[in-house]
C-alpha cells in the first residue's frame, strides 16, 4: 500500500514539473485547443524558475490569444518580451486589427533584421496600400522584386504587385455628389451609388406624393387636407432620398475597401502566419548576436 501511494506521488510531481507541464501546453497548443494551452503556459510560468523557458511560455500565450482573436491580449503579452521576431508578431498583429498606421511604424524598425527584413518590407508594403500611399507600396515592392531571394515573399510581392492596377483605381462615390443629384432629381444619386432600383423607388414614391399634393391643392385649394398631407409626405420622401444617396454612396465606398482589403489580406496571409514556428528555432534566434530589445 505504501509503495502504491508512493508510485502515485513520484507520478504526480513528474507530471507537476515545469518541464512536463511545458510539454503538455506546447502539445494543446499544436492541437489548436488555445485557450487551455493559455491555462497550461500560465502554470508553467508558476512553476517556472526565472532561468526556465519563460520567454517561449510568454510568446505562446500572446499567439494563443491571437489565434483565437483576442488581439489586445496578444498584444499585452507581447510586448513584455524583447527581439525584432516578436517585434515583426507586433507589426503583423496591427494589421491584423486594421492598425496600418502601427503596423507600418513598427515593421520599419526591422528593414536591417536578417531573415525578417524582407517579409517587413512586404507587409510595410501592404500597410501602406490599405493607408492609400499607393505610389510608396508600389516602390516598395518594385524594389523588393528586384532584390527578393526568398520564394514565399516573393509570392507575396507579386500578388501584391498585380493588385496595384486595382488599388489606384479603386472605384469611389462621392456622399457630397450623391446627395446634389438627388437634390436636383430624386434617385440619381442612389443610381449613382450603384444602386439603380432604391432610385426608381425613390423617384416612384417621391413623384407618387407629390402628384397626389398637386391634385388635392388644384382641388381644393390651399385648405385642401389631401394637399397638405401628401405635401408634407412628399417633403419627408424627398429628403430622406437626398439623405439616403448620401449614405448609398458611403455604403459603395465601404463595400469596396473592404473587397480591397479581403484581397490584400488574402495576399499577404502567410506572411501573418507564426514566424517562430517552434521552441528550437525560437531558442536558436532568442540566443543569437542579432536578437535584441525592440
Amino acid at each position: 500500500m505504501a509503495l502504491h501511494l508512493a508510485l502515485i506521488l513520484m507520478v504526480s510531481i513528474s507530471y507537476l514539473s515545469p518541464e512536463n507541464i511545458l510539454k503538455f501546453a506546447d502539445h494543446l497548443f499544436e492541437e489548436g485547443d488555445y485557450k487551455r494551452a493559455i491555462g497550461e503556459y500560465e502554470r508553467y510560468l508558476f512553476f517556472a524558475g526565472e532561468d526556465d523557458d519563460r520567454d517561449w511560455a510568454v510568446y505562446r500565450i500572446g499567439l494563443s490569444y491571437e489565434m483565437i482573436g483576442e488581439y489586445r491580449r496578444a498584444l499585452s503579452f507581447y510586448k513584455k518580451l524583447g527581439g525584432q521576431e516578436v517585434l515583426y508578431r507586433v507589426g503583423c498583429l496591427y494589421f491584423k486589427m486594421g492598425d496600418f498606421a502601427s503596423s507600418v511604424d513598427t515593421l520599419r524598425k526591422l528593414k536591417r533584421t536578417k531573415g525578417i527584413s524582407e517579409r517587413a518590407l512586404c507587409l510595410e508594403a501592404a500597410g501602406q496600400i490599405m493607408l492609400g500611399r499607393a505610389d510608396r507600396a508600389r516602390s516598395t515592392l518594385r524594389s523588393l522584386l528586384n532584390s527578393l531571394s526568398r520564394e514565399d515573399v516573393l509570392g507575396v510581392a507579386e500578388r501584391l504587385m498585380k493588385l496595384m492596377p486595382l488599388v489606384e483605381s479603386k472605384p469611389h462615390k462621392s456622399p457630397f455628389l450623391a446627395a446634389f443629384l438627388s437634390a436636383l432629381f430624386p434617385g440619381a444619386g442612389k443610381v449613382y451609388a450603384g444602386r439603380g432600383y432604391d432610385g426608381l423607388y425613390s423617384l416612384s414614391v417621391v413623384g407618387f406624393s407629390a402628384g397626389m399634393a398637386y391634385d388635392g391643392f388644384r382641388d381644393n385649394g390651399v385648405r385642401s387636407a389631401k394637399g397638405w398631407l401628401f405635401g408634407g409626405a412628399t417633403l419627408f420622401f424627398y429628403l430622406g432620398n437626398i439623405y439616403g444617396s448620401a449614405i448609398a454612396a458611403g455604403e459603395f465606398n465601404a463595400r469596396e475597401n473592404k473587397r480591397l482589403k479581403e484581397e490584400i489580406l488574402g495576399s499577404v496571409g502567410p506572411l501573418l502566419g507564426d514566424f517562430l514556428g517552434d521552441f528550437h528555432t525560437f531558442k536558436a534566434r532568442r540566443s543569437s548576436p542579432e536578437h535584441g530589445k525592440p
